[in-house]
């Protein structure tokens, strides 16, 4: 007969007795072991210092990303001022129709609510366009602009704010005039 056999069928106590001392046997410690479930104290402190580590190594990251998260907020608010000063001098615009009168409009004084507070007017030019080739024109600006002069007639008006808040950031905008 084949397989392992613990005790005998008559004694039912003498085999429950050799059962447990070859389970003991076989484990090799000095106490049977039950089945339970879960994580050890051991287990449980590594994990956590991975976690801490982890976090760690995380830590400056988050940290710059909460102090300056609101600076896309910020940006947007200092762009729709720019954007509203530019408004303003559009709706100023109105009341000229000459390149001569463009020429010589004082847009910080004349334009009302013009803020300089906000923004700073970086260039305020005449331009006309002139023939590249065939098919394509170049717009030529200039600061100083002579109407007496028949090589050109101004046909724009360029008028570039910059904000205050953030140098470098500007808006340009072309006003067409009547030569």
């Amino acid at each position: 007969m084949s397989g392992f056999r613990i005790g005998n069928n008559k004694n039912p106590a003498e085999n429950d007795q050799r059962a447990m001392q070859y389970c003991w046997e076989r484990k090799g410690s000095g106490q049977m072991r039950s089945k339970q479930s879960g994580f050890t104290l051991i287990e449980l402190i590594v994990v956590l210092v991975l976690v801490a580590i982890v976090a760690a190594a995380m830590a400056p990251f988050i940290g710059s990303a909460l102090t300056r998260s609101h600076e896309p907020i910020d940006n947007l608010g200092h762009a729709t001022a720019l954007s509203s000063q530019m408004a303003k001098i559009v709706s100023a615009y109105d009341d000229r129709s000459s390149c001569e009168e463009l020429a010589n409009w004082d847009i910080e004084n004349d334009v009302p609510g013009f803020d300089p507070a906000h923004v700073t007017l970086l260039q305020q030019r005449l331009c006309y366009f002139a023939e590249e080739d065939d098919e394509n024109f170049i717009l030529v600006c200039s600061d100083e602009v002579d109407f007496d002069d028949d090589e050109e007639d101004p046909e724009v008006l360029q008028v570039r704010l910059e904000g205050s808040a953030n140098p470098g950031e500007s808006l340009t905008y072309y006003f067409y005039c009547e030569p």
